[in-house]
């Protein structure tokens, strides 16, 4: 089963009536198709039947129903498509809410390996083609082969000779599909990496427009846009030049070359009186239906190979597992310690390790500090208590229960960790409190913000907590980010707070004023707390002090102990 078929899969299991609205589609396009067949026929009967007989009120009926009978299917075929195109198009958009889903599921590792814009490009992948491609394009295909099928037989019992010429033009036009196609799914899949790697250009370039106006690089960035835009339009240029030269050799060439043999070869049958007037206008009726069955299987077959080559990427991201099919069932449970044992672990083999036989434990309710350089490992700590990697040598263990077997949602929930880095969404300081806890009241965000510190600022903003912060939290200041990511730690009930040099950009003032409200919110909430900081004075209420080199512990003090020492 290749990933396309995994794909499918899935898309039948999660997208409810895909297969109902598939077969539905296949059995409204087949009447369709069917009802096609019976101008042919109402116009052999009266050049066969009722004009030669002078049956003129037949003549009439028949040729009222001629009229009608297209008109009617071409109002059908109308509806058709319009509802099949609505009913998709909404499916289409749940199997890109999929395909987030499973983004956003995935472990740390699969970001580390993957460009966010890139990932972006691929989940934002206009999917709606594919889902038609199922529901309208192939019952819409099996119907007409079916049709040329049932024309083939018929044509065949009237005469063998224009079946077995019909016969012929399969591999004249199937031949260089196979060409074509191979050329047109390779061009699909250099334009959707091109479109991409653009998509991740210009984030990251307004992400960083302070940095690109202050070393001027926006001639560099526009360059490298239009560079590879630039190579994505010759590919189009290419693609649309074959498509447009198969285009050219199916319609133009092979149609009108087996049209003229065909119909030079009914007009000698018609001469010599193998059939009548009426079976040759009808067999070229009908010869174009069954040019275009065959010409539905190649087109079709490009198509797909196209979609294949579009979607390559999403149809890995569909089918990949995710954290939730292989996170463990058993809930956090804290109540006496967090233990690390010997723990070793490197991020890449070939890099070497972060950490090296490190041993340490924590009670609940108590806080520890970590110093060291920068490299030393200290941040790894965090990233392994919140399971964000697996892979490591020696043992987690939160109350005797090793980490590998507590549920990384359930862990998760209840861990706040506050960087120097905090990332804020764009909007309000209420839709970002309401981001963790969306049942919570006013009472309760009014309560955060009084315990973090945060009331008074807020009471001098212009519209309160309902002030916009602009995009991550760009029009407030760094000890105010810090506080508000603590206020969204209290709305998540956490139990361990992980500090990561919370006050690196603040002044010593405001680094006093948090290290106090983090103490009192401790001893408030019984917090867990585990700190990184490169300023000694932001360790003055922790129980211990860890000390990292290289990986390595190499010191266990207090501050107290510190304190003297300098």
């Amino acid at each position: 089963m290749n990933v396309e078929q995994k794909a499918r899969k899935i898309v039948k299991e999660k997208i409810p009536h895909f297969g109902w609205l598939v077969t539905f589609s296949f059995v409204v396009s087949a009447l369709l198709k069917f009802s096609t067949l019976i101008p042919g026929w109402l116009m052999r009967q009266i050049v066969d039947v009722y004009i030669p007989q002078g049956q003129i009120k037949n003549c009439i009926t028949y040729i009222f129903l001629f009229a009608c009978i297209p008109l009617c299917i071409a109002i059908a075929n109308a509806f058709y498509k319009f509802v099949i195109i609505v009913v998709g198009r909404n499916m289409s958009k749940k199997l890109s809410v999929l395909g987030f889903e499973k983004q956003v599921y995935q472990s740390i590792t699969y970001f580390n390996k993957h460009k966010s814009a890139e990932l972006a490009a691929y989940c934002r992948s206009e999917s709606t083609k594919y889902i038609l491609f199922w529901v309208m394009d192939i019952p819409q295909l099996v119907s007409s082969v079916l049709a040329g099928i049932l024309i083939f037989v018929y044509v065949s019992y009237i005469n063998i000779y224009w079946g077995l010429t019909l016969l012929l033009y399969v591999p004249l036009l199937l031949f260089p599909n196979k060409i074509f196609s191979d050329k047109i799914e390779k061009n699909a899949r250099k334009i959707r990496k091109n479109n991409s790697v653009v998509n991740q250009i210009i984030t990251d370039t307004f992400k960083a427009i302070k940095n690109v106006k202050i070393f001027s690089l926006e001639k560099i960035m526009v360059e490298k846009v239009s560079c590879i835009t630039g190579e994505t339009a010759t590919i189009f240029a290419k693609t649309a030049a074959i498509e447009n030269l198969y285009g050219t050799w199916t319609t133009s060439f092979l149609d009108n070359l087996f049209s003229g043999v065909l119909f030079a070869a009914g007009a000698i049958f018609v001469i010599r009186g193998d059939f009548t007037i009426g079976t040759l206008i009808v067999l070229m009726n009908y010869m174009p239906m069954i040019f275009l069955a065959i010409k539905d299987i190649a087109h079709t077959k490009m198509n797909f190979k196209k979609q294949m080559g579009e979607y390559d990427e999403f149809f890995e991201m569909l089918v990949v597992e995710d954290e939730r099919q292989t996170d463990p069932e058993r809930l956090f449970d804290f109540s006496k310690e967090i233990v690390f044992d010997n723990v070793s672990f490197a991020y890449e083999s070939a890099r070497g390790n972060v950490l090296n036989h490190v041993c340490f434990s924590i009670q609940k309710g108590q806080w520890l500090g970590i110093m060291g350089k920068s490299g030393a490992g200290k941040s790894t700590v965090f990233d392994l208590i919140l399971k964000l990697y697996d892979g490591y040598d020696g043992d987690i263990k939160i109350d005797d229960a090793d980490i590998k077997d507590i549920s990384s949602f359930d862990l998760r929930r209840k861990i706040t960790c506050v960087s120097q880095d905090v990332f804020l969404f764009p909007g309000t300081i209420r839709e970002n409190l309401l981001l963790v806890a969306p049942n919570a009241t006013d009472d309760e965000l009014k309560a955060v913000i009084k315990e973090v510190g945060l009331e008074q600022f807020i009471k001098n903003l212009p519209q309160g907590i309902d002030t916009d912060i602009g995009e991550d939290g760009i029009l407030i200041s760094g000890g105010e980010k810090q506080r508000l990511s603590l206020a969204q730690g209290l709305l998540r009930n956490c139990e361990i707070l992980l500090l990561d040099e919370v006050t690196s950009s603040v002044d010593a003032q405001s680094e006093a004023s948090i290290c106090e409200t983090i103490n009192d919110l401790r001893n408030k909430f019984n917090l867990t707390i585990i700190s990184i900081s490169h300023r000694l004075s932001f360790f003055e209420h922790t129980d211990a002090i860890l000390q990292i080199d290289n990986g390595r512990l190499v010191n266990t003090v207090t501050f107290k102990e510190l304190v003297e020492r300098e």
